[in-house]
């Protein structure tokens, strides 16, 4: 279980933390592991408030609820492109920086993107959850 200070693309306060990674040994089950990790960090940082995001396309958010965290909110599938075999952002190819390169203002940016030869990849969404102290 690994925890840091960002919440998306924004800074969080110093008793803010998102837990950003939870993962097990495949084939290894430890009853109660992830309750344990979670209050032994509570008990040693003192957070205010913990957020963490559910992938849709892998978790239902079960373990979330299971450890005291609120759903805050679900996203819609979003989509990133893939560039020599890497997902990269959209942000990267807004439509207005694309025509800023010299592409034609009559093309969408997906219209643009397919022309380059560069694809989609969506996801599922995702949960938001919180836990307030």
């Amino acid at each position: 279980m690994t925890f840091d200070h960002t919440e998306g693309r924004k800074s969080m306060k110093p008793n803010e933390w998102n837990l950003s990674r939870f993962c097990t040994k495949i084939g290894i089950n430890v009853v109660g592991g992830a309750s344990k990790l979670l209050k032994n960090f509570i008990l040693s940082h003192k957070p205010e408030r913990i957020i963490s995001f559910a992938d849709k396309a892998w978790s239902n958010g079960e373990l979330y609820q299971k450890l005291g965290f609120n759903i805050l909110s679900e996203s819609k599938p979003n989509y990133k492109y893939v560039i020599d075999k890497k997902r990269v952002n959209k942000q990267k190819f807004k439509r207005s920086k694309l025509l800023a390169e010299g592409f034609k203002s009559d093309l969408s940016e997906s219209d643009i993107m397919l022309a380059r030869g560069i694809y989609k990849i969506w996801d599922c969404g995702q949960i938001k959850f919180q836990k307030e102290f």
